[in-house]
């Protein structure tokens, strides 16, 4: 009795396992029929020569070049501006040689003499400005005879001659300001104011004549301090200035002084 009822309850169970297994088969047959179901006959895949490559669209679309590089905005390096001309106020110390005619009336050379020169530039190292100049000249002769007109006199002789000068000098300069040597090259044109005096025992012989002047120059400036300069020049000077003795006056000055910047650079 016992063993027929276990016996039925196994069969029991067995029954209700094959019910579940039954359920869970005709749930999954749909599923695994949509996933396994055949492709349609046009379905299959394209063959390799009708799949286009490239899209039409890319192909006319211009392919991007790689950008060139945009070089930076290259920043003007201009050279800082040199040292400005300003200007210059020189005195000189000038030692005269007579020549020509007027070395006939006073050979020996003047040791008295300055010349002073206000220069303000005008475009770049030229320079405009006047001058004043003056070289004195005298000579002691022994006796002899003097003659003047009509008339003599026989004594000894002292000559003086003094010369002076207002102009307008044009000078310019060459090499740079700070240069420790500057050559430069000037031209005067004035008026002289000439007195000569002959002394003779009493007798006095004075002539003031006053004429046109013109004075080339050469010379050069030697850099001693940033405001001061040493300058060396030779100026040749030239006037219609005349008396009986002489015709016309020249005479060479050499000249010696110092150059000085106003403002200092």
């Amino acid at each position: 009795m016992a063993k027929s009822s276990i016996a039925r309850n196994l069969r029991c169970h067995r029954s209700i396992l094959g019910a579940l297994a039954l359920v869970g088969v005709v749930c999954a047959t749909p599923a695994q029929a949509q996933t396994n179901a055949p492709e349609p006959a046009g379905a299959g895949a394209a063959p390799a020569d009708a799949v286009p490559t490239e899209s039409p669209l890319l192909e006319a679309t211009p392919q991007a070049t790689a950008a060139e590089p945009i070089p930076p905005k290259q920043l003007s390096m201009k050279p800082p501006p040199g040292p400005r001309e300003i200007m210059k106020f020189a005195f000189a110390w000038s030692m005269g040689f007579a020549t020509g005619d007027l070395h006939d009336f006073v050979s020996e050379p003047s040791y008295r003499g300055f010349d002073l020169t206000f220069l303000w530039p005008v475009y770049r190292s030229l320079y405009i400005g006047p001058s004043l100049a003056t070289n004195h000249f005298y000579e002691e002769k022994p006796r002899e005879t003097y003659e003047r007109g009509t008339s003599a006199v026989t004594a000894k002789l002292y000559r003086y001659t003094d010369y002076w000068n207002t102009s307008l000098v044009t000078r310019y300069y060459f090499r740079e300001p700070t240069s420790f040597i500057r050559p430069y090259g000037s031209l005067r044109l004035g008026v002289a104011a000439l007195s000569t005096t002959t002394f003779a025992a009493d007798f006095t012989d004075q002539d003031n004549p006053v004429g046109f002047s013109l004075s080339p120059e050469v010379g050069a400036l030697l850099r001693i301090s940033k405001p001061v300069s040493l300058s060396v020049a030779y100026t040749y000077n030239f006037s219609t200035a005349s008396i009986e003795r002489f015709d016309k006056l020249s005479f060479g000055a050499l000249q010696f002084g110092l150059s000085i910047e106003f403002p200092p650079n």
